[in-house]
């Protein structure tokens, strides 16, 4: 059986690290939390559940996430946001991993919850992440402040079951609101297809509803909520 050290990047997340850490308790054989300075209880919190912590001033997301790896106690790693926990059937998944590693890299799904609803279409979910893996088999790669985890040339990956729930912003506005203020809203109608931004089959007609909510991920399925998460994970289609 491998030992897994759970590693969490923090800065003031009081309110979310218990959930967090305690989803992993069982799972992780450590629990190390790198945190930016905190000036509310995160520290404290983590400590309290056996976490150890790095005091750390931010380096940058990439910067930072490949320092919290290189500190952890052990060469498996598992990585959570502190306002992600794993689901239970998450749990057992990595329980069998552990016990059978068979991969170098582990990948699975994320699912988000926006104002007390989980958010399962409009391009939300499935949000696949490579979140458990050998530290000598991975790379980090991106632009700060969007840092991606994928697995080295040759690495062999698989998918576990379950989701990791992604407890984000409490309210659709905040969410949403940099999109809109950002775009055309409402948006022009088109006089043809070919006037539609590139890549989207979307038309601004009101006869085209069904299009719009097939090739735009959902949105309209869910509403005008699911609209506005939409336009927040694309900006914009039109």
């Amino acid at each position: 059986m491998v030992k897994i050290s759970l590693v969490v990047m923090t800065l003031n997340e009081a309110h979310n690290i218990r959930r967090c850490l305690e989803s992993s308790i069982g799972i992780a054989d450590e629990l190390l939390v790198v945190d930016s300075l905190s000036t509310d209880d995160t520290v404290a919190i983590s400590e309290s559940l056996g976490a150890r912590v790095i005091l750390q001033p931010f380096l940058g997301f990439m910067e930072q996430r490949q320092f919290a790896i290189n500190h952890a106690a052990h060469p498996f790693i598992l990585i959570l946001d502190a306002d992600e926990v794993l689901s239970e059937q998450l749990r057992q998944s990595i329980l069998q991993a552990k016990a059978h590693w068979t991969h170098d890299c582990y990948y699975m799904n994320r699912l988000s919850n926006i104002g007390d609803q989980w958010i399962r279409h409009g391009g939300w979910y499935p949000d696949r992440k490579m979140r458990l893996f050998d530290r000598t088999q991975f790379a980090v790669e991106g632009i700060n402040p969007h840092d991606k985890l994928v697995p080295v040339k040759g690495a062999r990956s698989t998918h576990l079951k379950g989701d990791m729930l992604h407890y984000t912003n409490s309210d659709i506005e905040s969410r949403v609101k940099p999109s809109i203020t950002s775009s055309t809203w409402p948006p022009k109608r088109s006089t043809s297809a070919a006037s539609a931004a590139p890549g989207c089959a979307c038309s601004s007609s009101p006869s085209s509803a069904s299009s719009w909510n097939t090739s735009c991920g959902g949105g309209l399925w869910m509403g005008s909520m699911g609209l506005l998460l939409r336009l927040r994970r694309r900006s914009m289609c039109f």
